[in-house]
């Protein structure tokens, strides 16, 4: 049973290492522009214990580099449709090469690969006593 937390532990810590890469990355290469909220869409989505859940997501208006406007989801969302505002201004990292690649909330993006990382640790770390102290 200790490989098989080792083992696991190992899987998430690369999932969450790429997960940090990927939004540092993105970030780097990305360029900023001032979007404006034109909808708040409804969505559904399936938490970690299989229920579903109801809620709002932003839909974001700007304007690339060559002045073509866009209509784009943002990567957060929210159970309360008061999060958003329609006509809200607000700065969002794009994608120059594909613009329909926005991230207007770098945090839930880091906070992602945090948790794989920090459970990764935990899980490695039982599994090494395990295989240490047995049963």
């Amino acid at each position: 049973m200790s490989v098989v937390l080792i083992g696991f532990g190992l899987i998430c810590l690369l999932i969450g290492v790429a997960s940090m890469r990927k939004a540092r990355e993105f970030y780097a290469n990305g360029q900023e522009v001032e979007a404006v909220v034109t909808e708040i869409s409804e969505i559904t989505w399936y938490g970690t214990d299989g229920r579903q859940a109801r809620g709002f997501r932003a839909v974001y208006s700007y304007k690339d580099a060559d002045g073509k406007e866009h209509q784009v989801p943002g990567n957060s969302r929210s159970t309360l449709k008061s999060q958003f505002s329609l006509g809200e201004r607000k700065t969002v990292v794009i994608n120059p090469d594909a613009p329909t690649e926005v991230l207007d909330e770098q945090a839930k993006v880091n906070a992602t690969g945090t948790v794989y990382i920090a459970g990764s640790l935990v899980m490695i770390a039982a599994g090494v006593a395990w295989f240490i102290y047995g049963d």
